[in-house]
């Protein structure tokens, strides 16, 4: 069993994935209520705002999630493959 991300396997970081997703919707659905109810405009809008903020910002979370999981083995391929002598400092390939 291989660590993936923040030292969680990766049935861990699927339980992770989909308790964010769960609890988003919740929150997201909840916000789009409240937003379509609301009697004043600028409340409208202001929930509006909230509902696509926590949207974009849950989505750009899972996707980093998903490039920590599968992204790094995915770039040392394509470095290897392109015949670079050296990947960047920040990936190393020799332990994926």
């Amino acid at each position: 069993m291989s660590t993936l991300y923040l030292g969680t396997s990766k049935a861990g970081q699927n339980r992770i994935a989909a308790q964010l997703v769960a609890g988003t919707l919740i929150v997201v659905v909840g916000l789009f209520v409240a937003a379509r109810l609301s009697s004043k405009l600028s409340t409208g809008h202001y929930f509006d705002y909230l509902h696509w903020t926590i949207a974009y910002a849950v989505a750009a979370a899972l996707a980093w999630m998903g490039f920590a999981e599968r992204g790094k083995a995915r770039w040392c391929r394509a470095v290897g493959s392109l015949g670079a002598s050296r990947s960047p400092r920040s990936v190393r390939c020799s332990s994926i």
